[in-house]
């Protein structure tokens, strides 16, 4: 079943899922669902994104960064950003960042993009 220029969606849900930080590697899941929330309680210093969409087809998660309420937590992840800036996440105590991440090759690469940070709770 192919998707034609003529075809609309009716309704799109994204599922959510809470991510887990171990030993600063941060691991994120597809099969979880597409948008993963994770409570920043140490610093990111990698990323294991498991279960990738196969190449070919377009994979993406949003990844909700929220600091505990201490704050200062860093993030590093591992994929291409514009310009080769990474992306950065407010270190305010209790501060919502988003990173939406993007793949077309079955994971072998992924674009990340900062989707805004310092939001406000």
């Amino acid at each position: 079943m192919g998707f034609n220029a003529s075809d609309t969606f009716s309704a799109f849900e994204e599922s959510t899922y809470n991510a887990t930080i171990n030993s600063g590697i941060l691991t994120l899941d597809f099969h979880q669902g597409q948008y993963a929330k994770v409570l920043l309680t140490e610093n990111v210093t990698g990323i294991n994104i498991l279960n990738a969409p196969e190449a070919g087809t377009v994979g993406n998660m949003t990844v909700e960064l929220t600091q505990d309420a201490t704050g200062s937590s860093t993030f590093a992840g591992a994929f291409l950003t514009d310009s080769g800036a990474g992306v950065g996440v407010s270190a305010a105590a209790n501060s919502l960042s988003l990173i939406a991440l993007l793949t077309t090759d079955g994971g072998a690469t992924y674009l990340g993009m900062s989707a805004g940070k310092a939001y406000a709770q």
